[in-house]
């Protein structure tokens, strides 16, 4: 899924000041002037993850590398992976990389997906409410292109086939409520008091709805 660029507020000023503030205390590592963070052991698995692409799919590869700046593994409510315009970063949900039964293979099938997405808007493809169920179509078959050329991509492909078929309402008030039943799960991960989860679900769907608008 991909995460639209939006006209600078004072929150997201907020934000970006949070996120240079997380990405300094991270652990960084270079791979091929692609800059990875999060912890030692998330990069590894990213960094192998980089490599299955290099060796199975390398001119994907080569324009990955162009289309994107970095990795960043993080707290990403919702989604497994997203892709983040403002600064063409491909994220990455912390706790689906850190999951022992997460394989390589899978957190490659991601970079893809969301390496589609930073290639579309390379060209000019917005990830606008009236295209984003076509764009996401892309990108799931560009990782069914991808998992096909992998030694084992049986789940892969099950796993991708099976939503391309069954993909999700792409409209701003149902991604909105994804986006904040995504929040809420991760809060509750981290133990947060379950008053200020239902006050900032509240919120923050109100707000996702208003910035998607913004941003169609």
């Amino acid at each position: 899924m991909s995460a639209t660029a939006r006209k600078p507020s004072r929150p997201r000023l907020i934000e970006r000041i949070f996120e240079w503030a997380w990405l300094k205390a991270a652990d960084h590592r270079t791979v091929d002037g692609l800059l990875i963070a999060g912890d030692n052991s998330e990069i590894d698995k990213v960094a192998e993850a980089l490599s299955l692409i290099r060796q199975h799919d390398p001119i994907r590869y080569r324009r990955l590398t162009q289309d994107l700046k970095r990795i960043w593994v993080t707290i990403l409510p919702g989604y497994r992976g997203c892709f983040i315009r403002a600064s063409w970063t491909c994220e990455l949900e912390e706790r689906f990389v850190r999951d022992e039964n997460t394989t390589p293979d899978l957190v490659a099938s991601v970079i893809v997906h969301e390496a589609t997405h930073a290639r579309l808007e390379r060209v000019g493809i917005s990830y606008e409410e009236s295209a984003r169920a076509r764009i996401e179509q892309v990108c799931i078959r560009q990782q069914l292109v991808f998992a096909a050329r992998l030694p084992q991509a049986g789940e892969l492909q099950l796993e991708a086939s099976a939503l391309l078929e069954n993909l999700p309402s792409m409209s701003n008030e149902a991604m909105a409520e994804r986006f904040s039943a995504g929040w809420a799960n991760a809060a509750r991960h981290y133990k947060f008091p379950e008053w200020l989860i239902r006050i900032a679900v509240t919120r923050l769907e109100r707000r996702q709805i208003a910035v998607a608008k913004d941003s169609s």
